[in-house]
């Protein structure tokens, strides 16, 4: 069956923020709770546009006992923005000959700092951000719109990501997919499942 559509997820496989950056600026600033459990809380509502900037980074500000604004706190994050520039080269190539998506969790804010920093379409002929879909990006009606939308089916999409979550929701679909690890790994697989289609 041969591979028509890949699809990227964007978080840790082609750009991340850097939490230790972020956990440095709360250390200065004498926050020294741990987020993660904040952000499995309250990120999946911003992500697919149940809370504002304000509402999420006023919330985090309360929780962490941060003594400056909630903007701040919010810039202090968006400044520590890492790009995947190899990763993203390799998705720009593979669009010369398929159809490249980003399928990815993010909150609209975080989509507006990319946007300053990458061109997307230069990379990809679509992207399906869950703030824009108001929905997680591995719920069924989301990936049925992708192969409707392409007319493909469903054994003719590859998708990578670095949940093993995410991946066996994509599986039990009927995505081809690759649990990402590393660029090296990556590039491997990729050729592999594009060899063989």
């Amino acid at each position: 069956m041969t591979i028509k559509i890949i699809a990227f997820d964007w978080g840790d496989v082609l750009g991340f923020y850097d939490l230790s950056i972020f956990d440095s600026f709360l250390e200065k600033n004498n926050c020294l709770k741990n987020t993660s459990s904040f952000f499995k809380q309250y990120k999946p509502d911003f992500d697919i546009d149940k809370l504002s900037e304000e509402e999420f980074w006023s919330k985090l500000k309360k929780y962490l006992g941060f003594k400056g604004t909630w903007q701040e706190l919010a810039t202090a994050n968006k400044n520590n923005l890492k790009i995947n520039r190899k990763n993203l080269e390799l998705a720009k190539k593979i669009k010369e000959n398929r159809i490249t998506i980003l399928l990815s969790n993010m909150d609209r804010t975080s989509v507006s700092r990319i946007n300053k920093e990458v061109n997307l379409d230069e990379y990809f002929n679509k992207y399906y951000f869950s703030f824009k879909l108001g929905q997680n990006k591995m719920n069924e009606d989301v990936l049925k719109q992708i192969i409707s939308e392409f007319n493909v089916r469903s054994e003719e999409v590859l998708f990578i990501d670095d949940f093993q979550g995410n991946v066996d929701k994509a599986h039990k679909f009927g995505f081809k997919t690759i649990l990402y690890k590393d660029e090296e790994q990556l590039s491997k697989e990729l050729k592999h499942h594009l060899n063989q289609s």
